[in-house]
């Protein structure tokens, strides 16, 4: 416990709306070298699309069934939209809370995938916050403080030349595919 001390007091806060301080990799071997194997074993199991609802440590479970209970709420309103039956794709329990259902009704209706995926993104932070309350100089603050660099490492990307590029490429085949749709 008193190895999460000075490394907690040291991490400048995080804001989802401002640039990220250092990077994933820079906060992982700044923790790997203050505290132990054991605890540093857990905290690299800490990734944005953890699902494995067999995890131990009870975080890691807790991020693992929200993940996937947010995702196939997700992939039930996309396979909606497509006209598919999403019980194909729809891992685990099918139980989605009335929260995550709004926002991912509102991400679906947003004017571009960057909109939608910050929608997405900042219902994770929120989500992240909630699991950390009450937890300042522990394991789990830096289990949802990783995960929060990783989104704005992730939404960085996404700002970068190689994400305009790589919406500008969605944009030409979205207008394409309107086009081949009128013939």
């Amino acid at each position: 416990m008193s190895d999460f001390y000075y490394l907690a007091a040291s991490l400048p806060s995080l804001d989802f709306e401002k640039a990220l301080p250092f990077s994933y990799r820079e906060f992982l071997d700044n923790c790997q070298r203050l505290i132990s194997e054991k605890d540093f074993c857990i905290l690299n199991q800490a990734v944005l699309d953890f699902d494995n609802t067999h995890a131990e440590h009870p975080t890691l479970w807790a991020i693992a069934k929200f993940n996937r209970l947010f995702k196939n709420e997700m992939v039930r309103v996309r396979a909606k939209r497509i006209d598919k039956d999403s019980s194909d794709y729809v891992r685990g329990d099918r139980y989605a809370d009335q929260i995550s259902v709004d926002v991912v009704n509102r991400a679906a209706k947003a004017e571009n995938p960057f909109e939608s995926e910050k929608i997405l993104d900042r219902y994770r932070w929120e989500k992240f916050d909630e699991i950390s309350v009450n937890h300042l100089f522990d394991l789990i603050f830096l289990i949802t403080y990783s995960l929060k660099i990783q989104l704005l490492e992730r939404h960085q990307e996404i700002n970068s030349e190689k994400g305009a590029a790589q919406f500008e490429a969605y944009r030409k085949a979205e207008a394409f595919e309107e086009l081949f749709s009128k013939i």
